[in-house]
């Protein structure tokens, strides 16, 4: 067997890959001429940086030259923040003029156009515009009415969006590309063009889900898993061989996130965390039309994933990915687990017809939160497991139960679960 390790593949720049359609729609826009502009929108992590990146090195090769602009919380606290590189230049250049240093904002944004004007053919790429300040938008939209100049903007679908921006995205001038997560199939191209190979069905399961199918999440847990030799490539196929590791940067860039959300918000994904999933209806039972509002500000974002359940049934909502899950985990104190778990169990029992498959998930979770159960009821949801041959699960009830009081039917019931599991020394330790 040929193990193979490295990460040459895995700190190589990504390929493009599953964006050609939108990539030749706006290139097509802007070549009719009815466009000024671009706008990118996209939750954070699904590659829309990547994108206009893309579309600004295929404009620049017709327009001769770009501008690179990029916005951010602490440039805005300062008028032109983004693009105060080019006032600089600008200055030096009308200085022999006698012209003041200090202008006024109007004549710096004046000043600015006539600069980027003089330019010709330029395009002008603006990333993360939804953190432009006031000033930078006024001269975005003069920009927009210059012949020669072409705009390529990105803006997160999950932020506030400026007045200003809001404003010229009504307008004609703009072509607008909605980009979404990718989906498994997808996932899977990506990968296997970035590794350059073919993957295992369970490595590209396993890389989906703790991604979300988003592309800058998927690239650091790929990046960690190679380094961790978890990801590796065994007779020419990439395999994964043991836990997946939770990249680091992912887990930041999910708690950066989180920091923006309101209470009502990060609450949500709290239980989410906790629950696993929950059905629409038990989370929106706390306080409806808000609870409807936040989840729709989440999946926005690409927190959440709200799944369509059978005809019939409700909505399921679960955490899109393992990031978000460990960020949330991270500043979660035992006492707050216990109180949000509890609650969720008790809207939960509310809310079901009382099938064994709903008794069973609201007793592990009272069991979690640390609800006092007697040991006749632990040792009956231990046997719904057991019949329904989730072996782990009626372990874990059976072993609750003995330390409430061993009895030969939870020994009988524990021992039993434990051979299921192949845990042998415990299963005759219990017997």
């Amino acid at each position: 067997m040929t193990v193979e390790f490295g990460i040459s593949e895995a700190l190589a720049p990504w390929p493009l890959t599953g964006r050609g359609v939108e990539l030749q729609r706006g290139l097509e826009a802007l070549a009719s001429g009815t466009f000024s502009g671009i706008a990118v929108r996209g939750p954070s992590g699904v590659g829309r940086s990547r994108l206009a990146a893309e579309l600004v090195s295929s404009l620049e090769a017709a327009h001769g030259s770009a501008i690179r602009v990029v916005a951010s919380a602490t440039a805005r606290l300062v008028p032109l923040g983004p693009f105060r590189h080019l006032a600089a230049e600008e200055e030096d250049a009308t200085e022999n003029e006698s012209e003041p240093r200090t202008a006024s904002m109007p004549e710096l944004v004046d000043r600015l156009r006539r600069r980027i004007e003089r330019l010709g053919p330029v395009v002008v790429f603006v990333d993360d515009a939804h953190w432009l300040d006031e000033a930078s938008l006024i001269l975005l939209a003069q920009l927009t009415h210059i012949k020669n100049v072409r705009i390529v903007l990105t803006s997160s679908s999950g932020a506030a969006v400026p007045d200003g921006l809001a404003a010229l995205s009504r307008t004609d001038s703009f072509f607008r590309i909605d980009i979404s997560a990718f989906d498994f199939d997808q996932t899977g191209a990506l990968l296997r063009a970035a590794l350059g190979g073919m993957i295992d069905g369970r490595a590209e399961y396993l890389l989906f889900h703790a991604s979300g199918g988003l592309p800058l999440l998927l690239r650091e847990t790929v990046r960690t898993a190679r380094d961790a030799g978890v990801l590796c490539r065994v007779e020419g196929v990439w395999r994964i061989q043991g836990p997946l590791p939770v990249a680091r940067r992912a887990t930041e860039l999910a708690a950066a996130q989180l920091e923006t959300l309101d209470s009502i918000g990060r609450g949500l994904l709290e239980v989410l965390v906790l629950a696993g999933s929950s059905p629409l209806d038990v989370l929106c039972t706390v306080d409806g039309p808000n609870v409807v509002a936040a989840l729709e500000s989440l999946e926005t974002r690409g927190l959440v994933i709200v799944r369509a359940g059978p005809p019939g049934t409700c909505h399921v909502v679960q955490v899109a990915h393992s990031a978000v899950a460990e960020a949330i985990r991270a500043g979660h104190s035992a006492m707050r687990s216990s109180l949000l778990l509890s609650s969720h169990a008790e809207r939960y029992e509310k809310w079901s017809d009382g099938n064994p498959g709903d008794r069973l998930r609201i007793a592990g979770w009272r069991l979690d939160a640390g609800v006092q159960q007697s040991a006749v009821d632990l040792e009956h949801m231990g046997t719904v497991a057991r019949e329904a041959e989730d072996f782990a699960t009626a372990a874990r009830f059976a072993e609750a139960a003995d330390r409430l009081g061993p009895t030969l039917r939870t020994g009988v019931l524990l021992g039993d679960a434990l051979y299921e599991l192949s845990r042998w020394h415990e299963c005759e330790a219990v017997f």
